[in-house]
């Protein structure tokens, strides 16, 4: 079974369409450029195994945009919630991100309607070791398109959540 989400907008999961930046200072603005979409192969996993999301990012506009990469889990945000809305405990790579302000080794130019595709493994960034219901959400910063806009807004694209169990 594949499930599958796309979005472009934050909406549901968190209750809102914007959340504050990492600074206070700068708001975040929803992009209208890029889209995450992400699959799911299974809707449900055995504690200890893998858990593997499947994204799409695709440039949605009529214009190139730049995106930076580094790898799935330092160029994707996740987040995910149990069915009681608390956070799993997060792995050392989890914490550790959490802190990390970023870093890339690579520059993609993704020309309009482009897509690229990656493999996260969402039990590298959270420990999943309960039977449950969870949601998993991503998003990713988008570069700034001058350095005007980059001290005015930082712009975001958001994943629709997608739902997933771990059993025994």
């Amino acid at each position: 079974m594949t499930v599958r989400c796309f979005a472009s907008v934050l909406t549901g999961l968190l209750g809102a369409t914007l959340i504050a930046a990492q600074s206070a200072a700068i708001p975040t603005r929803v992009s209208q450029r890029l889209g995450i979409g992400v699959t799911i192969q299974q809707d449900a996993f055995k504690i200890g195994a893998p858990v593997i999301l499947s994204i799409t990012i695709k440039n949605f506009g009529s214009e190139p945009v730049r995106i930076m990469e580094s790898g799935p889990e330092y160029d994707y945000e996740l987040t995910v919630f149990d069915e009681s809305g608390k956070e799993p405990a997060r792995t050392e790579l989890g914490e550790y991100l959490l802190h990390e302000k970023g870093f890339s080794s690579l520059q993609l130019t993704l020309q309009p309607q482009e897509e690229r595709h990656v493999v996260f493994q969402v039990t590298k960034i959270y420990q999943l070791t309960k039977p449950g219901s969870y949601i998993a959400r991503l998003q990713r910063v988008i570069p700034a398109t001058s350095p005007e806009n980059a001290k005015a807004f930082v712009e975001r694209a958001y994943s629709a959540p997608i739902g997933f169990k771990i059993i025994q």
